[in-house]
């Protein structure tokens, strides 16, 4: 399971977006906590074999990326004013300043200028935004994410529930690695045998508060953390 560049995979986007964004009528895809998103999956060859594609329309990233791209715009716009009430004495000059401000995210085929000079006189830029890419961005770029897997048996929720999950091993691991709670490090041990001991029990200490925290939240609603649970752990245990 991995999730790739999209800015790799235009065309499959492309496509794509013609399935989840476009068609009110799609079937939406139902998580195991009841939660709906929309998707789209195929098959594509990844390097020489056949892989199950999804690609999943996020309206949380939507969102982000689209404000994102307004705050860029915003911020260069306000830089373009400025160079225009201070304009640059050569035309290589004010070639360099736009092409940097054209190098944020998405701009340097969102935003397109012309420079001119008649004779010796100052130069003149026009500027203007290429409204069939950002029609682009809009419905057929923000908010996807493309996933490939070899798990070709699993149903599509599985399979956005399983890259979604990923982020659940993260905190596990930097649970694991933090010294106030399970302490995984600093390691006062040489030998491998001691070092595999050490190891199982604190992944054994930490299988045993993550049920502790879970028997918490259901049987009493606890509202904190794992962390939050690990310094009143009796407290948690009594509630359990």
């Amino acid at each position: 399971m991995t999730a790739v560049r999209p800015s790799y995979h235009l065309a499959l986007l492309s496509e794509a977006a013609g399935h989840v964004s476009c068609v009110p009528h799609l079937a939406e895809v139902q998580l195991s906590n009841g939660a709906a998103v929309r998707a789209w999956r195929t098959q594509r060859k990844v390097a020489g074999k056949q892989r199950d594609v999804v690609v999943v329309f996020s309206p949380q990233l939507y969102e982000g990326q689209l404000r994102g791209l307004r705050q860029t715009l915003s911020r260069s716009w306000r830089e373009l004013e400025e160079m225009q009430l201070h304009p640059s004495v050569s035309v290589e000059a004010a070639k360099r300043r736009l092409d940097k401000i054209r190098g944020h995210q998405y701009l340097r085929s969102l935003l397109c200028y012309e420079i001119t000079r008649d004779g010796q006189g100052p130069i003149r830029i026009r500027l203007w935004s290429d409204w069939q890419e950002y029609q682009r961005l809009i419905t057929r770029y923000f908010g996807l994410r493309i996933l490939i897997t070899d798990r070709a048996e699993w149903s599509t929720a599985q399979i956005i529930e399983a890259y979604r999950g990923q982020s659940k091993v993260e905190t596990a691991f930097r649970d694991l690695k933090d010294p106030h709670m399970l302490s995984t490090r600093p390691q006062f041990h040489w030998t491998d045998q001691k070092l595999h001991v050490h190891a199982f029990m604190c992944v054994t200490a930490y299988l045993l508060v993550t049920l502790l925290h879970l028997r918490a939240k259901q049987k009493t609603a606890f509202a904190g953390g794992l962390a939050a649970c690990w310094p009143s752990w009796p407290k948690c245990a009594a509630a359990a």
